[in-house]
C-alpha cells in the first residue's frame, strides 16, 4: 500500500521506488490514513534443549521444551509524521503475563537527526542490536549474555548520513528517582564500507542479497550510586569493535569485546571476549553456520566453546527452523550467564559440556499491498517493477492490488480477483 500522496509524486528511479516498497513490506498488518498509521507484528519462538554435562553422577543430561519468545509489536505514527512510536509487549515464559519490553517515541529533529525517548535497549554490541528474529543461531552468543545491556529508560540521539550512523544514549538503568542511582552512557557508531545499509539488519546473507561490508564500534560507561550508604559505589567501562561482511550467499562476523568493573575499595576486574561466526547457503533455503566464542574473566574460568548448526528458512526470516549443537572445552560458569542461551553452569573444573537446540520461529510473514504502483513511472521503470515483484514472490508472499492498469502484472499473477461496483 503506497503512502498517501504517492499518486502525485514525480517519476523517480525504479531502484529507489522498489526500496521504498520493500521497506513497507516488513509488517503483515498496516492501517494508514493521512495523519496516522499502525503496523502490527508478532514473534513466536519455541525450542527444544538437550544439555549434557560430564564429571557428575546425577543430572548428567537434562532436556525440555520451552516457548522462548512471544512478542506483539505495534508501531506507527500519530498525527505528525515526524513523531513515531513503538510498543512491544513480551509474554513471560513461566507465567504468560505480558509486560512492556520496548516502549518509546522517535522524533525527527532534522534530515539527519532523530531523538528517541522512552524504554528501549541501547547497546555497545552489534549482536545485541540485531533483533532475536535475525540471529545466525538459535540464540545470541554467551558473550552477549555476559556483556550486553538490559532494556531501560532514557533517551538517545541518532545521526544518519549516507553510510554513517552514530547513536549516543543516556539511560537511567534503575528507572528510580528516590532509590539507587544507576546511569549508563553509550555511544555506538557504524560505517558502511560497501553495499546497502539494509543488508546489515541481520547476520544472514541470502543468495539474493547484495554484498555488503560494515565496521562498527561502541563504548559504554555505567555508574552506580546506591541509596544505602553501606553499599559501595561502582562503575563499569565497556567497549566493542566489530566487522560484518556479507557476500550474497555467505556471511561472517567478528567482534572484540571488553569491560572493566571497578568498585570503591576493591581491585578492578577486567573481562575480554572474542566472537567469530559465519554462515553459508548450500541451497536457496538451507544455511550452515558455525560460531566460536572465547572469554576471559579475572574472577572466573575462561569461556571457550564452539557451536555448529543449520537454518532452514521459508520466506527468509518469516518462518525459520534452526538446530545447532555446542561444545564447551572449559567449565561454563555463571559469570557468562549461560541459562538464557540454553547452557547450564558446569561443575567446578569441568569440561565437555554439550548443548543441542532445535528452534522453530514464526515472525509474521510480510504481505505487500500496492495501490496503483505504475502511476508516475516510465515504461522502463514499470518493467523493472515487474521484475522486482517476480523476484520477491519467490521468497515472500506478495499481494498486488491494481486499481487501473493490470497489463504489467497479469503475466506474473497466480490468481486474479476482479472487484466490481
Amino acid at each position: 500500500m503506497c503512502r498517501p500522496g504517492d499518486e502525485e509524486r514525480p517519476a523517480r528511479s525504479y531502484a529507489s521506488y522498489a526500496n521504498a516498497l520493500l521497506a513497507d513490506a516488513g509488517q503483515r498488518v498496516w492501517i494508514q490514513n493521512e495523519a496516522s498509521s499502525l503496523k502490527l507484528s508478532m514473534q513466536l519462538q519455541s525450542r527444544y534443549i538437550l544439555n549434557a554435562r560430564t564429571g557428575i553422577s546425577d543430572g548428567t543430561i537434562t532436556n525440555s521444551f520451552e516457548t522462548r519468545r512471544t512478542k506483539i509489536k505495534a508501531a506507527g505514527k500519530l498525527g505528525d509524521p515526524r513523531f513515531r512510536y513503538t510498543v512491544t509487549m513480551a509474554f513471560s515464559r513461566s507465567t504468560w503475563i505480558a509486560s512492556s519490553e520496548d516502549v518509546h517515541m522517535r522524533i525527527k529533529l532534522a534530515d539527519n537527526w532523530t531523538l528517541r525517548v522512552g524504554k528501549f535497549r541501547p547497546t555497545v554490541l552489534r549482536e545485541q542490536a540485531i533483533s532475536s528474529k535475525y540471529q545466525l543461531g538459535a540464540e545470541r552468543s554467551l558473550l552477549t549474555s555476559a556483556f550486553g545491556q538490559p532494556y531501560t529508560q532514557g533517551l538517545s540521539l541518532m545521526y544518519r548520513k549516507d553510510q554513517l550512523r552514530i547513536t549516543a544514549s543516556a539511560m537511567d538503568a534503575e528507572a528510580s528517582f528516590a532509590g539507587d542511582q544507576v546511569w549508563e552512557y553509550i555511544i555506538r557508531s557504524e560505517l558502511m564500507l560497501s553495499g546497502p545499509r539494509s543488508a546489515m539488519s541481520d547476520f544472514t546473507s541470502f543468495r539474493t542479497d547484495e554484498p555488503a561490508t560494515m565496521i562498527g564500534a561502541g563504548i559504554g560507561y555505567r555508574e552506580s550510586d546506591p541509596a544505602n550508604p553501606a553499599t559501595m559505589d561502582s562503575s563499569t567501562r565497556s567497549w566493542s569493535v566489530d566487522l560484518t561482511a556479507e557476500f550474497g550467499g555467505s556471511s561472517c562476523f567478528i567482534a572484540l569485546i571488553g569491560s572493566q568493573f571497578d568498585e570503591q575499595g576493591a581491585p578492578g576486574v577486567d573481562r575480554f571476549g572474542l566472537l567469530v561466526q559465519g554462515g553459508i547457503f548450500v541451497n536457496d533455503k538451507t544455511e550452515l553456520f558455525a560460531r566460536y566464542a572465547h572469554g576471559d574473566d579475572e574472577t572466573s574460568a575462561s569461556l571457550n566453546l564452539v557451536e555448529v548448526g543449520l537454518n532452514y528458512s521459508e520466506h527468509e526470516h518469516n518462518a525459520k527452523f534452526t538446530t545447532d549443537m555446542g561444545y564447551s572445552f572449559d567449565e561454563v560458569t555463571t559469570a557468562w550467564r549461560p541459562a538464557g542461551a540454553g547452557w547450564r553452569p558446569d561443575v567446578a573444573g569441568g569440561a565437555g559440556l554439550r548443548v543441542a537446540l532445535a528452534c522453530a520461529m514464526l515472525n509474521d510473514p510480510p504481505i505487500l499491498l500496492i495501490d496503483q504502483p505504475e502511476i508516475g513511472l516510465t515504461r522502463t521503470e514499470i518493467e523493472g517493477l515487474a521484475q522486482w515483484v517476480e523476484r520477491e514472490s519467490q521468497h515472500r508472499p506478495v499481494v498486488v492490488v491494481v486499481a487501473t492498469n493490470k497489463r504489467w502484472i497479469k503475466p506474473l499473477a497466480t490468481k486474479i480477483i476482479r472487484l466490481e461496483g
